[in-house]
C-alpha cells in the first residue's frame, strides 16, 4: 500500500493495482474457461442452457426459467455441466436437445421424483446409456408412422397455452355443428365437455371447477398416470396468479373469436339443471 498526503496532513492508504496482475488474472480464468469448454463453442452452451431452462420450465409451469446466471454465465455453477453435455454430443455428432430430451425422460421414471434432472446428472453412464435407448426407441417409432424424429420444439408459455387452448376450443366447436339440432347451444357445449374432458388441455380444465372436480374424482378412482400428470399441472396453473390470469385472458379470447358460449361455473350448472330438470 502506498500513502496520499492530503492538505490536512491525514494519511489515507490506497491499494497498489497493477495492470499487469489484472491482465493475467482476466487471462488464467479466460484459460480455465477454455479447458472447460473443449471443443464446444459458447454458443453450443447457450444452446443447451436455453433448452434445458425450457424443458424445466414447461415441467413446472413456469414463466420463466434460467439454468445459468445472466449477468455471469461463464462462472455459474452450472457451466460446466452444460459445456460437458456439448462436449459429450459433439464428439458423438448427437443433437443437444434430443440428449435433453432424453435426460428429462430418463427422471420420469425415477422414484419419488417429479420428472426433472439436475445438470449435474446428465452426462453419467446411466445417463448415457439412457439416452442410447430413448434414441433407438424414438427412431423405430417414428419409422413405424413415417414420421421424422426431432427435438420438441421451444415454445413461450403464451404459445403453449394459446395452441393448447385452440386445440380445445376446436374440438368442442366441431362437436356442436355434428349435435342433435334440437339441442340449446348450452346444452350442447355442457355435454360435449363432459363426453370429451379427457381430451382437454389442462390450461382448459383449469378455467372450470367442475371439470377439475371431475378430473380429481378421476385420478382418485383409477390412479392414472397420464391424467395425474394433467392435475397436477392444473394445480400448478391455478397455483400462480400470472399463469392463471394469462390463462384466462387467452381462453376469453379464443372463445369470443370462435363465437363459443361462456362454460358455465359449478354453481351455475346446478341450477341449471335443476331448473331444466337435467340435459
Amino acid at each position: 500500500m502506498k500513502r496520499k498526503e492530503t492538505n490536512s496532513k491525514c494519511i489515507l492508504r490506497v491499494p497498489i493495482i497493477d495492470p499487469k496482475q489484472k491482465l493475467i488474472q482476466k487471462c488464467r480464468e479466460k484459460r480455465d474457461i477454455l479447458n472447460i469448454m473443449g471443443i464446444a463453442s459458447e454458443e453450443d452452451v447457450f444452446e443447451v442452457a436455453y433448452y434445458y431452462g425450457y424443458k424445466t420450465r414447461e415441467l413446472y409451469n413456469l414463466t420463466g426459467f434460467n439454468a445459468i446466471s445472466k449477468k455471469d454465465p461463464y462462472h455459474h455453477k452450472n457451466w460446466k455441466f452444460f459445456a460437458n453435455v456439448c462436449n459429450l454430443c459433439l464428439k458423438n455428432k448427437w443433437d443437444f436437445n434430443i440428449y435433453i430430451d432424453s435426460q428429462f425422460d430418463r427422471a420420469e421414471y425415477w422414484e419419488n421424483s417429479d420428472g426433472r434432472i439436475f445438470p449435474q446428472q446428465l452426462c453419467s453412464e446411466r445417463a448415457i446409456a439412457h439416452y442410447k435407448r430413448y434414441f433407438k426407441g424414438k427412431v423405430e417409432e417414428h419409422e413405424a408412422d413415417g414420421t421424422t424424429f426431432k427435438a420438441a420444439t421451444i415454445k413461450s408459455i403464451d404459445e403453449d397455452i394459446l395452441k393448447s387452448l385452440i386445440q380445445d376450443c376446436k374440438l368442442i366447436k366441431t362437436g356442436m355443428k355434428f349435435f342433435k339440432a334440437n339441442s340449446t347451444d348450452l346444452e350442447k357445449k355442457v355435454t360435449i365437455l363432459f363426453d370429451n374432458w379427457l381430451s382437454l388441455s389442462a390450461y382448459y380444465i383449469s378455467t372450470c371447477d367442475w371439470l377439475l372436480e371431475i378430473l380429481e374424482a378421476y385420478c382418485e378412482d383409477t390412479k392414472n398416470a397420464d391424467t395425474l400428470k394433467t392435475l397436477e399441472k392444473v394445480k400448478k396453473i391455478n397455483s400462480s396468479k400470472k399463469m392463471k390470469d394469462t390463462t384466462k385472458y387467452i381462453f376469453d379470447k379464443i372463445e369470443k373469436k370462435l363465437n363459443i358460449l361462456e362454460t358455465p361455473t359449478k354453481d351455475q350448472l346446478e341450477n341449471l339443471l335443476k331448473w331444466a330438470g337435467g340435459f
